[in-house]
Parts: structure tokens; C-alpha cells; sequence
């Protein structure tokens, strides 16, 4: 990710739902977002706490909190140049248009 994305972003969640916010305002502000694989290791010490209720509880409660901010992210403000890497996402259009 590069710093600029971090820099024009002001994040407010504080858990989980962090990654899911963090994306849609990238869209929001014009980045381009694009996946790439990631190997996983099982955990050598230590236990996962994602899937406990307080977890999950608190996902809900910032999914809550920033709905109105993260919801259809739409079209980008202000486009932003693309790495001649990477080929840019084909929206497609919203329904009746």
C-alpha cells in the first residue's frame, strides 16, 4: 500500500472491521484497489480471537458506526494514474443507465 493512500484516509475504526474501511475509502477517494494472493501459515503459538462474540461484536458495532461513511463507494472522486502494471478495474454500468 502506499503512503499517500494512508495519508488522505482518515480511519476510525480500531478493530477488525479496519481492513473493510480502509478499502472503501480508498475507492472513495480515487484509489485503485486490487487483490493479490497471500499465503497463509497455520498459527504456531497462540490462538485466532477473530471468531469470538466480543470480536465480532465490535465489528458489528464500527459497521454500524460507519455505515453512512462506507457505504457504494461509487465512482472515484478524482481518478488516480495507474502503474503501467496494473490494469485498471471495468466497472460495470448501475442498472438502467
Amino acid at each position: 500500500m502506499h503512503r499517500r493512500v494512508l495519508e488522505s484516509i482518515e480511519l476510525k475504526s480500531e478493530g477488525s472491521f479496519i481492513d473493510a474501511e480502509l478499502v472503501v475509502k480508498a475507492i472513495k477517494k480515487g484509489f485503485k484497489v486490487f487483490q493479490m494472493g497471500v499465503d497463509y501459515f497455520p498459527r504456531t503459538r497462540g490462538i485466532s480471537t477473530l471468531a469470538s462474540p466480543s470480536v465480532i461484536a465490535k465489528m458489528l458495532r464500527e459497521l454500524r458506526a460507519l455505515y453512512g461513511e462506507t457505504k457504494a463507494p461509487g465512482e472515484p472522486r478524482r481518478p488516480v494514474r495507474l502503474p503501467p502494471t496494473v490494469k485498471p478495474i471495468k466497472r460495470r454500468a448501475a442498472a438502467g443507465q
